[in-house]
C-alpha cells in the first residue's frame, strides 16, 4: 500500500507541474522591470522610435515577462546623467546617447567620433552589425554598459544665424556650439576657430540669446528640438555622422533572469534594423520640413579641405582608442 500511496504522489505531483506550471525552473515565473531613459520628447525622433520599438518587442519576445518603462524627454536627466546613473541602475537601468556623450564613460567610443570617420548612413548601419560584440566586450569593460540598440539620426549639418557658410573663410569668427567631446573640439580647432562646449539643455536659449551664433546637429533632431526658430542658415556638413546608442548597466543587466537576457538583445537588434530602416526617409522628411519653415541650406565648396584638416586630428586619439591599429581594423571592417 505505502508503495501505491507514493506512485499516486509522484502522479498527481507530475499532473500539477504539466497543468498549472508550479515546478521547473526557479526562474520560469519570474517577471522583470527596466527603466529606459532619454531627452528625446518628439515621438518622430530615432531616439524615441528606437526606444518604443525595444520595449514592445521586449514585451511581445517575453510573453509580457519583460516590461520596460519608458521615461522620454528628458523626464530622468540630461543624457550624460542618465547614462551616469544606468551604469548603477538609477535613476534609469537603459539610457541612450551619442557616441560623442559615450566618450565620458568607454573611451573606445572615441572611434565613431573621429571627424570624416563615417561616410555615409550605410557605413554607421555596418557598425552595428559588424562590430557589436568587439564595441560591447570594450564597453563593458571599460563602463559596466552594455549595448542593445543603436540609432542614428543622421549626420550633423552646421547652423547658424548669421550668414551662409561655403567655405572654411566663412567660418570665422562665428561663435559654434559643440558637445564636451575631445573629438569635436580637435575638429573645429582644425578649420580655424575656437569653438564653445555646452550642454545640450542650455544651447536653444543661448541660440535665441544670441550668445551663440550657430550650432551643428542632424536635420532630424534641429526639426525635433526647434532649432529653426532662432536660427536661419544650414551648411551640408559629412564629419560626424551620429551613431547612437541604447545601453544597459551592466549590474542591471546581470540582475535579469538569465532567459530574459537574450530576449532583451533579440529585442533591442531587431529594434536597431527598424530604426535604421526608419532613418532615411525621417531624413528627407525633416530636410523638407526645415526649408519649408524657411532655413537656406547650401553646400560647402571646400569639404575636401575641412575633411583633410579633420582627419589630421586623428593622431591624437590614437592612445585613446588602442592605437592606430584599431582604427584601421574598424575602416577595413566598413569596407568590406
Amino acid at each position: 500500500m505505502k508503495r501505491i500511496g507514493l506512485k499516486w504522489v509522484l502522479v498527481l505531483g507530475l499532473i500539477m507541474v504539466v497543468s498549472f506550471g508550479i515546478a521547473g525552473p526557479s526562474w520560469a515565473q519570474q517577471k522583470a522591470a527596466l527603466k529606459l531613459g532619454h531627452w528625446a520628447s518628439d515621438p518622430t525622433h530615432p531616439f524615441y522610435v528606437v526606444s518604443v520599438k525595444t520595449v514592445e518587442l521586449a514585451k511581445q519576445y517575453s510573453n509580457g515577462r519583460l516590461e520596460i518603462q519608458h521615461f522620454p524627454g528628458g523626464q530622468l536627466g540630461v543624457e550624460q546623467d542618465i547614462m551616469a546613473g544606468a551604469r548603477l541602475g538609477v535613476p534609469a537601468d537603459i539610457a541612450m546617447c551619442s557616441s560623442n556623450n559615450m566618450e565620458a564613460f568607454a573611451k573606445t567610443a572615441s572611434i565613431f567620433g573621429l571627424p570624416y570617420f563615417f561616410k555615409s548612413l550605410e557605413d554607421i548601419q555596418k557598425i552595428t552589425i559588424k562590430l557589436w560584440d568587439w564595441y560591447n566586450e570594450r564597453s563593458i569593460k571599460e563602463a559596466n554598459l552594455r549595448v542593445i540598440a543603436y540609432t542614428s539620426d543622421g549626420f550633423r549639418h552646421l547652423i547658424n544665424s548669421k550668414r551662409p557658410v561655403k567655405n572654411l573663410q566663412d567660418l570665422k569668427g562665428l561663435k559654434i556650439r559643440i558637445p564636451k567631446s575631445p573629438t569635436f573640439l580637435a575638429a573645429y580647432r582644425s578649420w580655424g576657430i575656437e569653438p564653445t562646449p555646452m550642454a545640450y539643455a542650455e544651447v536653444f536659449t543661448a541660440l535665441q540669446q544670441r550668445v551663440l551664433d550657430g550650432a551643428d546637429l542632424p536635420y532630424i533632431s534641429i526639426k525635433g528640438v526647434k532649432w529653426y526658430e532662432v536660427q536661419k542658415y544650414i551648411t551640408e556638413l559629412h564629419f560626424n555622422g551620429a551613431l547612437c546608442m541604447m545601453a544597459i548597466g551592466e549590474k542591471s543587466y546581470q540582475g535579469l533572469p538569465s532567459d530574459l537576457q537574450p530576449i532583451l538583445i533579440k529585442a533591442g537588434k531587431d529594434a536597431t534594423a527598424f530604426a535604421f530602416n526608419y532613418i532615411q526617409d525621417a531624413e528627407k522628411e525633416a530636410k523638407a520640413f526645415l526649408i519649408q519653415k524657411g532655413m537656406q541650406i547650401n553646400r560647402l565648396d571646400d569639404e575636401e579641405e575641412w575633411a583633410k584638416r579633420a582627419r589630421s586630428t586623428w593622431p591624437q586619439f590614437y592612445d585613446k582608442i588602442g592605437g592606430k591599429e584599431v582604427i584601421e581594423m574598424v575602416q577595413k571592417k566598413l569596407a568590406e
